[in-house]
């Protein structure tokens, strides 16, 4: 049976993709625009389920204020959520973010997030989407059923963000420290099958999706460079392996290192509870479907 679904956001990476597999589905997919006001005159009355995409990221708006990033992530998810439950849509699902834990991930210890782990955020796009999290778990209620989605990075063919730097830097660069790193990461058509599985899932969810193994920076930048035809090569950082516990603290404080090679994934079991059929990719058929 098809369903009736609404995309928040009109261009965005992961809505694409979304549509994309609703359509083979046979489900009606429409995209809303939500940057002028008209979007509050919407019939939302014929959806089965309204998907939240839209929002400010920090990425795309580095001279954003406070105020800008509480009026569309938070006060604007307010307003869409209200409409939407009067209207009597049943399932809302919110993409939020791994950035309400306030992690960066660190260079000289493992950071797991687990489920007991408590929210932290550190950043104006972090503390708005958790404080957006909070609003929606009280509108919840049987017939409105509310699914959170804090996904690590997310990327796949054309994906933005820090993902694409990843693969630029593959593509320049040959030679990279030996660091051994774990990050959790999901990629994009296995985060689109776990949003599928929630407008399946009967209730309210908060979900952490990623991959079934975590992503290793060199191993992966490696895979990247196979996969273009190219030879990688490992850099010892120090004759002294005793020296490479100092070198590690001081790497630690530059924050584009910690993003790029330090340690920060969800525990594996952090969403045991819901049961979800597990049908995640091959890790390096993900990196060959993203280079390819």
């Amino acid at each position: 049976m098809s369903r009736n679904i609404l995309i928040t956001g009109k261009t965005g990476y992961i809505g694409n993709a979304l549509e994309k597999f609703f359509i083979a589905q046979g489900d009606r997919v429409e995209r809303l625009s939500v940057r002028r006001q008209t979007w509050q005159e919407k019939d939302f009355s014929k959806f089965d389920v309204v998907i939240h995409l839209a929002a400010l990221v920090h990425n795309n708006t580095p001279h954003a204020r406070l105020t800008d990033y509480f009026k569309v992530n938070y006060e604007l998810t307010k307003n869409l959520a209200n409409l939407v439950k009067k209207a009597g849509v049943n399932k809302f699902i919110f993409l939020s973010t791994m950035s309400v834990y306030g992690e960066e991930g660190s260079l000289t210890s493992t950071v797991k997030i687990n489920r007991y782990t408590k929210c932290n955020p550190t950043t104006y796009y972090g503390l708005t989407k958790y404080k957006a999290e909070t609003m929606l778990e009280d509108l919840a209620n049987n017939q409105f059923q509310v699914n959170i989605i804090r996904p690590p990075m997310v990327y796949g063919k054309n994906s933005p963000g820090n993902f694409s730097r990843l693969l630029k830097m593959s593509k320049i660069n040959f030679i990279y420290p030996k660091i051994s790193n774990q990050r959790s990461v999901i990629y994009i058509d296995d985060l689109v099958y776990h949003i599928n599985q929630l407008i399946k899932y009967d209730g309210t969810t908060l979900t952490h999706p990623q991959n079934k193994d975590y992503m290793d920076t060199n191993q992966t930048l490696m895979l990247m460079r196979k996969f273009n035809d190219k030879k990688p090569y490992l850099l010892e950082i120090s004759y002294f392996k005793f020296l490479n516990k100092f070198l590690n603290k001081f790497l630690n404080k530059i924050g584009i290192i910690r993003k790029v090679y330090g340690n920060l994934v969800y525990d594996k079991d952090i969403d045991s509870k819901y049961n979800f059929e597990d049908k995640r990719s091959n890790f390096e058929d993900t990196i060959f479907k993203t280079i390819k």
